[in-house]
């Protein structure tokens, strides 16, 4: 709500989204131009990245919260002393996601369509992962739907389940 003689200083920013298509084996060639609202400060930090929430009014991208991937500033400096680019790193992350995605997918059609589904148990599936451009390379990132609960709990359930 509206806090009377308080300045709104919260500001959108525009991403380039890119996305990569499995039918064709192609990333998007025109962007999608999204508007996002993203948390001042991560959430979490590890790895090659710093995370933020995000959340956008935008067509598609609405109606959920969104995890915006920055990399972190050692991170880029390793990627960058092995030969690639960050945009190089980051379509690789987004690929090989959507190649898990789809491997996926079809083990699971083939234990429905052979109802082995009990038998071999429940699989992994994959949520939608784009490439983002943040105005230059120096702030490439990428973005998924943000999921509540304790992750490390989740895998541990999964496997005790095998």
């Amino acid at each position: 709500m509206l806090k009377l003689g308080k300045l709104i200083t919260a500001t959108t920013t525009s991403f380039e989204i890119f996305n990569f298509d499995m039918s064709v084996m192609a990333r998007t060639g025109r962007p999608t131009i999204v508007d996002f609202s993203i948390e001042p400060e991560p959430f979490g930090t590890g790895g090659f990245r710093k995370a933020f929430k995000a959340t956008s009014n935008d067509r598609g991208f609405n109606g959920s919260t969104w995890v915006v991937k920055r990399y972190l500033e050692k991170a880029a400096v390793d990627i960058i002393a092995i030969g690639q680019t960050l945009e190089e790193h980051t379509k690789k992350v987004v690929q090989m996601h959507c190649l898990a995605q789809n491997f996926a997918a079809k083990l699971k059609e083939e234990l429905h369509a052979s109802d082995d589904e009990i038998l071999f148990g429940e699989t992994m599936s994959y949520k939608k992962i784009c490439m983002i451009d943040w105005n230059d390379w120096q702030r490439v990132c990428n973005s998924r739907r943000f999921y509540r609960g304790d992750i490390p709990q989740i895998y541990q359930q999964q496997w005790e389940h095998m």
